[in-house]
């Protein structure tokens, strides 16, 4: 059953499941829940993440919570408001966990700082040069976007988790209703980003062991770090 959401008005949608392909729940974990589940990992991953966030006892809550917090309530409710949470949480997630990772350059501050200077004396409108100038500070923001991509680089995790991220970013920009045709086709962009923000917790609190790909047909257990991984 899907569920979508557009001016106002709700559509549920019933489909035959894939037995090949079960879909997540809303809040799926980094392991899938079941009889088989390996809970010693379950255990790992608790005391990985409870002993790296004991270190940000100056943030309360740790940046990181927050995120985690903001991607467990994405991943429930409409599909059209997953998407939209989805594609916030994974640079909410990367910008918390590795925030070298979209550092802007020390020479491209210099070098904003010096373009806003000389803007006042740019023959412009005041209107056109205050767009100058908010355009310039913008340069300043961490580079979300090529932070994601560095680590999925270093990860080993694949274009496709990179195009999968940006695509949802555009359509949670543009938003609306998802057509019933392109169901299959969003969910699995939604999987696939879903699995990167399990990548970026799993890197940043140091677990080592199993963990379930999202990612890929049928979610079959695999390992973290990926045996291509590059490290942090």
């Amino acid at each position: 059953m899907d569920l979508t959401s557009s001016g106002g008005r709700n559509q549920i949608v019933l489909k035959a499941s894939d037995v090949k392909s079960p879909k997540p729940n809303g809040n799926a974990a980094p392991l899938t829940w079941g009889g088989s589940l390996p809970m010693s990992e379950v255990y790992e991953m608790a005391k990985a993440c409870y002993l790296k966030l004991l270190a940000f006892e100056q943030e309360d809550p740790p940046s990181v919570s927050k995120a985690i917090f903001a991607l467990v309530q994405a991943t429930s409710g409409f599909i059209e408001y997953q998407i939209l949470g989805l594609s916030t949480a994974t640079e909410s997630l990367i910008r918390a966990a590795f925030p070298e990772l979209g550092a802007v350059e020390e020479e491209i501050k210099q070098e904003v700082q010096k373009f806003r200077e000389t803007i006042s004396e740019l023959p412009y409108s005041c209107r056109f040069k205050n767009r100058l100038n908010g355009a310039a500070s913008a340069m300043l923001n961490p580079d979300n976007a090529s932070a994601i991509r560095t680590f999925i680089e270093k990860h080993g995790l694949g274009l496709d988790i990179l195009k999968a991220w940006q695509d949802i970013r555009r359509s949670s920009a543009h938003g609306g209703q998802i057509p019933y045709e392109r169901l299959d086709e969003v969910w699995e962009k939604r999987s696939k980003v879903l699995s990167l923000c399990h990548s970026i917790v799993l890197a940043f609190i140091g677990y080592s062991g199993k963990r379930t790909n999202y990612h890929q047909k049928g979610y079959p257990q695999g390992q973290w770090p990926p045996k291509n991984s590059s490290g942090r």
